[in-house]
């Protein structure tokens, strides 16, 4: 697995998404935001990956398939 690649294309989502509807626009980013929270904590980076998921937790709609998986990270990051 290449973490650091992943980040590279975490840092794609965002500018990617405003290229979708207005309706499926958080859950893009939020997708980008919690995959580079699993990139990081897979790289050391505890803290810096427990911030990428809070955002991701943060910009989601409320009916985000992947809120529990979010938090159950979040948790096991200790914060």
């Amino acid at each position: 697995k290449d973490y650091n690649a992943a980040l590279e294309e975490c840092s794609l989502v965002a500018p990617a998404a405003a290229s979708y509807p207005l309706s499926l626009r958080a859950g893009i980013t939020a997708d980008g935001l919690y995959l580079r929270g699993r990139a990081l904590a897979e790289l050391n980076s505890p803290g810096a990956g427990a911030e990428s998921v809070r955002a991701a937790l943060a910009a989601a709609p409320a009916s985000w398939e992947r809120r529990a998986e979010a938090q159950a990270l979040l948790e096991k990051l200790g914060r």
